[in-house]
């Protein structure tokens, strides 16, 4: 009977081990459809890591912005998470124009959630990793193209140049 038992509480654990990993896939693929489209503009940064594969490391111009203006709010018990408010432009790029308050968003305004960490600010994905032999077409990235949802998570799905172009190898 305890054997028994125990197969049974292994099934169960797998199951809600492998539902949970769909739902976060599912989660993921909904905000990558149906997210609303914002550019970042990427600062200066690690065009690629040779050491950890072929990837690049990712910085945006907001996450300065955001840290100056925790710094005029600097509490001792700040939350990890935060939400702050893009002003998004027609062209869909977005700058930071505050620290969420609550107050109702304005009809180009959205939410984006960013995490405080040891080190500062994360925004979005702090890496894009492309394919072997590719690092020279990425070399050229500007803006970080996210798929943003209402609850403030992103999803970096493509860069772009400076003429807001996606960079897309030629395989695409």
């Amino acid at each position: 009977m305890p054997r028994k038992r125990s197969r049974l509480l292994v099934a169960g654990m797998l199951l809600c081990l492998l539902g949970g990993f769909n739902w976060s896939v599912l989660r993921q693929e909904q905000l990558r459809r149906g997210g609303a489209e914002v550019l970042l503009e990427l600062a200066p940064r690690d065009p690629r890591a040779l050491l950890l594969g072929d990837y690049m490391e990712l910085r945006y111009l907001l996450q300065q912005d955001v840290a100056d203006a925790l710094e005029q709010t600097r509490r001792n018990d700040m939350p990890s998470d935060i939400m702050v408010i893009l002003l998004v432009r027609a062209d869909n790029t977005a700058v930071f124009a505050r620290l969420d308050d609550g107050a109702p968003l304005a009809e180009n305004e959205l939410r984006l959630r960013c995490r405080l960490r040891n080190f500062g600010v994360r925004v979005a994905a702090k890496a894009f990793y492309f394919q072997e032999g590719h690092a020279a077409l990425y070399e050229k990235a500007r803006y970080g193209e996210l798929r943003v949802g209402e609850d403030g998570a992103s999803l970096l799905v493509f860069l772009r140049d400076a003429s807001l172009q996606r960079i897309l190898p030629r395989d695409y």
